[in-house]
C-alpha cells in the first residue's frame, strides 16, 4: 500500500487478512497498528464474533480477556470475549470477571489473529502470558471458524 492509499477493513476478507499478514514484516505491522490500532483491533474481535461457532461451545461459559500491550499512547488494550448460553459477544473494557486473561502484543496478536503464529508457541517464548483456567485458555480457539488459507 502506498503512502496515501487507506484500507477499509471491512472490505478485507479473513482470507486476505491472513495472506496481507503473513507478507508484512514486524515492522509493517507496527506501522499498521499505530496508524489504524483501533480499526484493526474492532475488526479481528468483530470478526472473532462472526466466526463463533456455538455447537463447539456448548455448555461453555467463559470470558476470555485480552491484554494487548503496544498501543499508541504507551497503553495497554483491554477486550473481552464472553461466552455464555451459545453467544459471544465482545467488550472493548474489562465489564466481566474474567476466567482466563492472555497477555501478548500487538504484533504478535494481530500475527495470532491472522494464523501466522500459534500460541503454544507465543506461550513457551514467554511472548504470551496466561492467567486463570489454563485448560479454557487452551480451548478458545476451537470455538471458532477458522479461514481456509489457501483460498
Amino acid at each position: 500500500m502506498g503512502e496515501q492509499e487507506s484500507l477499509d477493513f471491512n472490505d478485507v476478507t479473513p482470507d486476505q487478512f491472513m495472506k496481507l499478514i503473513g507478507d508484512a514484516t514486524d515492522e509493517q505491522i507496527e506501522h499498521g497498528l499505530k496508524e489504524n490500532w483501533g480499526l484493526l483491533m474492532e475488526g479481528i474481535f468483530s470478526g472473532m464474533r462472526d466466526h463463533f461457532e456455538p455447537d463447539r461451545a456448548e455448555g461453555v461459559s467463559t470470558v476470555v480477556e485480552w491484554r494487548i500491550t503496544g498501543k499508541p499512547g504507551d497503553e495497554k488494550d483491554h477486550w473481552q470475549v464472553i461466552i455464555k448460553d451459545g453467544q459471544c459477544a465482545i467488550n472493548n473494557d474489562t465489564a466481566e470477571t474474567s476466567t482466563v486473561a492472555m497477555e501478548l502484543s500487538g504484533i504478535d496478536f494481530v500475527k495470532l489473529a491472522a494464523m501466522q503464529v500459534v500460541g503454544p508457541a507465543l506461550f513457551t517464548s514467554g511472548r504470551l502470558k496466561i492467567e486463570g483456567d489454563m485448560m479454557q485458555a487452551a480451548q478458545v480457539q476451537t470455538f471458532f471458524r477458522t479461514p481456509d488459507a489457501a483460498s
